[in-house]
């Protein structure tokens, strides 16, 4: 093999490549060293300290130091980690929702700084148990569990409204059984809870009247004489002593701006327990329905202007299937608002929210607003009481007080256009609650007002101002001139300030059949009386005919221009009345059962009547509405109210007295 040629440059690369090789053997021998070093300082007791011979060094003790390495802080534990458990035992198997594991939905706090409430969302488990919601609300102080069980979810393909039947809840802390809870039945869109303690009351009745969060409940006098109602209690899927059928007709203590038990408690205090028991039922009722994204009621303004369970109402259709509680917007009770109150636990704000959300759903996308009387009174008293109680920044699973604002405003801009009407059904008498339904002879379908469901109004229109809602101050100026114009003396009989119905349209009845050809119509003992002058005009069914002598007032002359039969029993229904005075004339001549005097007052201006029991029944609703107006500044109502108010604190006395949801002052 020959020799390689020499290569000056190969060679220098070489000796640099030696070079480098023993500084690294070198770096290697040092590192070498500087381990044995560690190991032998691990290895080798440290030798102890000298004391000094008097325990000191220069008279100075010697600083102590701890070598104690500090434990690790531990982590707030999340959802995963532990927590309660709840295991359902119905008649399709076993099934268990796990706090660890649920979703974090965010904290509630509570506005005067009591609490702070989480919010965990198990996950459903629908082929085991469709539409059943544990939700795990624990403190965050860890001081109270709560843990809530709802059945219905509404918008979710697949899920049919089906009732649950009877089944067993226990919850478990680890493995302590902590509660074990029978559920007789679980209607769609009920719920219940379990808590590991009640939130304490934490407000007097006499600083609730004084803020104004309440109607001004005074019993001192009204009260002599009122029993208290039966204590109630609150079992799973019961309903306290409220009326389940809620459509049921008279008058009934779950009725009115707060139930009688909590204006009981108002004016005594005295029954606590009754008032959450009721704030629990609130559970029973088939309303709460969520949205399956967020966890929060509906949003019936932004997200879904247009559902509603009505029947073609709307879309989307929610179904609602029959529950324990037959729901009637026109006869509800306000069960949560004191409960939410006294203790603010949100389970009972949670309840406004929905309550106030089921009547807007069952009714038309289109005529959310439009209802008046007591179908307008109480489902507006809901939304009033959702919008006072909802934060304006709530956690996902609660919606805003804005929300409920608005539909405030829904019926509020429906009022105003009956305020613009020169109808004088709403001009002069103000009666939003007209026509009715239930016609007798002496009111026929569609000619009369129903004033105690317009006290009903003039009483929540009241309280939206006193809660702060001042845009209603014109609302219930206009409003409560009708209560006012029943009770000053002036016109109407104030004698009988509320008939059962009063007409506001002239009317009276065929008492035989007539043909095409009658020129003579026979009418009833109800065309006698104040009509106004000939010539004047009246409907019957759908034929206009002339009035042009009423002489007789058995047998009417009558032109007709497009003539057709009509049977016996047929309404003639003429103009409105004008006035007061006229409604007032009319009523005392034709209808002397609906505005009965007191004997020694036989104009029925001076003196309220109070013979029978039932005399005070429809009086105490306009005096209550009375109060609250001048309460919230209506002077032109002070008048009025002195003197009812007069009435009732002089006839005060055992069988008649207002009922305890009427003592408001």
């Amino acid at each position: 093999m020959p020799k390689p040629t020499e290569d000056p440059q190969l060679e220098q690369r070489v000796e640099a490549l030696e070079q480098q090789v023993e500084q690294n053997t070198a770096a290697i021998a040092d590192l070498d060293a500087r381990v044995l070093a560690l190991e032998n300082a691990v290895t080798t007791p440290t030798p102890p300290t000298p004391e000094p011979p008097d325990g000191t060094w220069g008279g100075v003790a010697p600083p102590l130091v701890d070598h104690t390495l500090p434990e690790p802080e531990e982590p707030e534990p999340e959802p995963g980690e532990g927590g309660l458990a709840v295991v359902i035992r119905a008649a399709s198997g076993e099934t268990v929702y796990e706090e660890a594991g649920a979703e974090n939905l965010g904290d509630y706090v509570d506005p005067d700084g009591a609490f702070v409430q989480h919010c965990y969302r198990a996950p459903r488990q629908d082929d085991a148990l469709p539409g059943l919601t544990v939700w795990f609300r624990p403190d965050a102080d860890g001081g109270r569990q709560e843990v809530v069980v709802e059945l219905g979810v509404p918008l979710v393909a697949g899920l049919t409204p089906a009732n649950l039947g009877a089944y067993t809840a226990e919850i478990w802390d680890g493995d302590e059984l902590v509660a074990e809870i029978s559920v007789p039945s679980h209607p769609w869109y009920a719920r219940w809870r379990w808590q590991s303690a009640p939130r304490p009351v934490r407000v007097s009745r006499e600083t609730l009247i004084a803020s104004g969060k309440v109607p001004h409940y005074d019993g001192t006098v009204l009260g002599q004489f009122i029993a208290d109602l039966a204590p109630q209690t609150y079992t799973t899927m019961g309903f306290s002593g409220m009326v389940t059928g809620m459509g049921w007709t008279g008058d009934r203590p779950d009725i009115g701006i707060l139930t009688g038990w909590a204006a009981q408690w108002l004016c005594k205090g005295n029954n606590t327990e009754t008032v959450i028991a009721q704030g629990e039922a609130s559970g029973t009722i088939s309303m709460h329905l969520r949205d399956p994204e967020t966890s929060a009621p509906l949003d019936l303004i932004r997200d879904y202007p247009t559902l509603t369970s009505y029947p073609n109402g709307g879309d989307p259709i929610v179904p609602m299937i029959k529950g324990i509680v037959t729901y009637d917007s026109g006869h509800s009770p306000a069960c949560s608002y004191l409960p939410w109150l006294l203790t603010g636990d949100v389970y009972y704000l949670e309840a406004l929210q929905f309550q106030a959300n089921i009547e807007i759903i069952g009714e038309p996308a289109s005529g959310r607003y439009t209802w008046a009387g007591r179908y307008g009174a109480w489902p507006l008293r809901n939304k009033l009481y959702a919008a006072v109680a909802s934060p304006d920044d709530p956690p996902r699973w609660l919606l805003a007080r804005s929300v409920f604002h608005q539909h405030m405003e829904g019926v509020r801009a429906e009022a105003l256009k009956d305020m613009a009407s020169e109808d004088l059904i709403l001009s002069v008498f103000r009666a939003r609650q007209f026509g009715g339904s239930q016609g007798t002879p002496a009111h026929p379908s569609g000619t009369y007002a129903v004033f105690w469901q317009c006290a009903f109004e003039s009483l929540v229109y009241g309280m939206c101002v006193q809660l702060g809602y001042d845009e209603w101050s014109e609302v219930l100026t206009w409003k409560i001139d009708s209560e006012v114009q029943r009770t000053n003396g002036e016109a109407w009989p104030r004698s009988a300030p509320c008939p059962y119905n009063t007409g506001l349209v002239y009317t009276c009845s065929l008492t035989a059949a007539i043909t095409d050809a009658d020129t003579f119509v026979p009418v009833d003992h109800y065309s006698g009386g104040p009509w106004p002058v000939e010539p004047f005009q009246v409907k019957c069914q759908n034929e206009v005919m002339t009035v042009i002598d009423k002489s007789d007032v058995a047998l009417w002359e009558v032109t007709r221009s497009a003539p057709v039969a009509h049977a016996a029993g047929q309404v003639l229904v003429g103009p409105t009345y004008l006035s007061w005075l006229e409604a007032g004339m009319r009523a005392v001549a034709m209808h002397p059962e609906d505005v009965p005097h007191m004997p020694n007052d036989p104009t029925g201006m001076n003196e309220l009547y109070n013979e029978t029991s039932g005399s005070v029944g429809y009086a105490q609703y306009v005096r209550a509405a009375l109060a609250v107006a001048v309460r919230n500044g209506v002077a032109e109502a002070a008048s009025s109210y002195a003197w009812i108010d007069d009435q009732f604190t002089q006839h005060n006395r055992s069988g008649w007295h207002p009922a305890w949801g009427w003592c408001i002052t």
